[in-house]
């Protein structure tokens, strides 16, 4: 932000030096037509003007970070500046009229309204003697009441609808915010089991589809059925039954370094990219196997676990509707052998089959 806020100082200033060269140019050309336009002095404060606006300009690309100080001091000397115009050049500065309000604005919408309420009180009171000071804004006092009103009042409105745009602005952001938030909730939703908190079938077919499309390595996938968890969840209670699931969840994520999902029910998927071997795939089934074994969400009640996995090599084109059916039948083997097993189409040469 304070990096920020000094870049908008820095165009500010090489802005002022324009404001003042155009200004400067502006009155060559009326004097050039009316040698009576301003005097000697007049331009040598216009001159001392122009010199303060250079000089700030290489100030604040010299700096390194915004000042409050010298934002303050600038803020003075141009509404002092400006008035004093008022005074020297009388009628010839009516470009000047809304110069003062303009500069305040300028502040208050690089800086906030804090400084175009400082910057509108410095013109009020570098005005009200300007004006008196000077024959021709004497001469039409209520131009010159105008003048004043107008450039205390304007900066005030314009920062108050600044400040009603940025608070609009904020809460546009905030609510572009939550709806960020919610949809990526709703896809976390959309892809994630509400009661286990692994992936749904919808999220695992993603995560195998980003698998098999990247060539090399060897891959695994693997489907696994709790054994008995039927009659279990029917003679303990749907309850009972879930939080079985939950626990075995947990014990997924801490031994399967992969994909997981529930596919519904009791039957969970899994997808290994690039293990380090074929016997890495089976120890960690293996280990999960037991683990779930020696589950107890009831004391002296216990289930089982039937995997199938089925380990390809990353080489070859993959369909992933086909790994899956593959990974089903050999869970199926599994129970059909007697539950409580890993059946892989591995064989003891360790060749794909």
């Amino acid at each position: 932000m304070q990096q920020y806020l000094h870049t908008l100082e820095q165009s500010q200033s090489r802005f002022r030096l324009s404001f003042v060269a155009i200004f400067m140019v502006y009155l060559a050309c009326a004097y050039h037509f009316d040698r009576t336009v301003g005097n000697t002095l007049s331009f040598c404060a216009l001159a001392l003007y122009l010199g303060f606006a250079a000089g700030v300009v290489v100030v604040s690309h010299q700096a390194k970070t915004m000042s409050t100080m010298r934002l303050n001091v600038c803020i003075v000397i141009d509404q002092a500046c400006m008035a004093l115009l008022y005074v020297a050049f009388g009628e010839v500065g009516a470009p000047l009229l809304l110069c003062p309000a303009l500069a305040s604005i300028g502040y208050g919408v690089r800086y906030g309204p804090s400084y175009a309420y400082k910057s509108a009180l410095a013109g009020v009171i570098c005005l009200i003697p300007a004006m008196a000071m000077s024959p021709y804004w004497r001469s039409v006092p209520l131009a010159a009441a105008g003048l004043i009103l107008s450039n205390s009042c304007l900066p005030v409105y314009a920062a108050a609808i600044s400040q009603q745009l940025r608070k609009d602005n904020w809460r546009m952001q905030r609510r572009a915010n939550d709806l960020l938030v919610a949809k990526e909730a709703a896809d976390i939703r959309a892809r994630q089991d509400s009661l286990t908190g692994l992936l749904n079938r919808f999220g695992l077919d993603e995560a195998i589809d980003a698998i098999i499309r990247v060539p090399g390595g060897l891959v695994a996938v693997a489907a696994m059925d709790l054994d008995g968890f039927k009659h279990f969840n029917d003679t303990h209670g749907h309850q009972v039954g879930d939080e079985l699931l939950v626990r075995v969840s947990d014990l997924i994520r801490f031994r399967i370094a992969g994909a997981t999902a529930r596919y519904g029910g009791d039957e969970f998927l899994f997808a290994l990219k690039r293990p380090d071997t074929h016997h890495d795939v089976i120890d960690a089934f293996e280990s999960l196997r037991n683990d779930i074994a020696a589950l107890e969400v009831i004391p002296g009640v216990s289930v089982s676990a039937s995997i199938g996995v089925y380990l390809i090599d990353g080489t070859a084109a993959v369909d992933r509707a086909e790994v899956l059916a593959r990974a089903d039948k050999l869970m199926y083997l599994a129970k059909r052998k007697g539950r409580d097993r890993i059946q892989t189409n591995w064989s003891v040469t360790e060749e794909l089959v």
